[in-house]
């Protein structure tokens, strides 16, 4: 059981244009644990081949917990309800913190934040829109949305919930 103070990161996706960039994650990562804060990985087993950095990462910092594959609903459930910051792609584990109200980073691409965002926490989502933008999930052309978001506003804006 984890007793310390953590930052739980959902970095996959099964779609590509909902997958932040898996180094921006790692580069997240060491930036919380640069501020004393331990990170947790969940994801779905089929997911792992996608953070081979954020894997990496974990097999040479104890600090960083590889669950990616090893949680059932209601184990994922739990770690997230005790998480002091969820940083997540739009994902399952995504809305299970705003059920639970834990301090979220909510990272979007093609998707339409209104209609199936974060509920009432659009405060929390970081997503970048430009004229043109097709908002399918499904088009190679749409990863370009996720690719926008940078490693540096996703961690101040980490720190900063952390913080508060």
């Amino acid at each position: 059981m984890l007793m310390e103070r953590y930052a739980l990161l959902a970095p996959t996706s099964r779609w590509p244009a909902k997958q932040w960039p898996a180094d921006r994650f790692a580069q997240l990562a060491k930036a919380l644990l640069d501020q004393g804060v331990r990170v947790v990985l969940v994801g779905a087993a089929s997911e792992r081949a996608q953070v081979a950095p954020l894997l990496d990462l974990a097999q040479s910092n104890d600090r960083v917990l590889d669950l990616i594959g090893k949680t059932s609903l209601a184990h994922l459930m739990g770690v997230i309800e005790r998480a002091a910051l969820v940083v997540a792609n739009d994902s399952a584990a995504l809305h299970i913190a705003v059920g639970f109200n834990r301090p979220l980073v909510a990272l979007y691409g093609p998707t339409r934040v209104h209609r199936v965002g974060p509920y009432r926490r659009e405060r929390d989502v970081i997503q970048h829109v430009s004229p043109g933008d097709v908002f399918d999930h499904k088009s190679p052309a749409s990863v370009a949305m996720m690719q926008r978001i940078s490693a540096d506003e996703v961690i101040r804006a980490a720190i900063h919930r952390l913080k508060q």
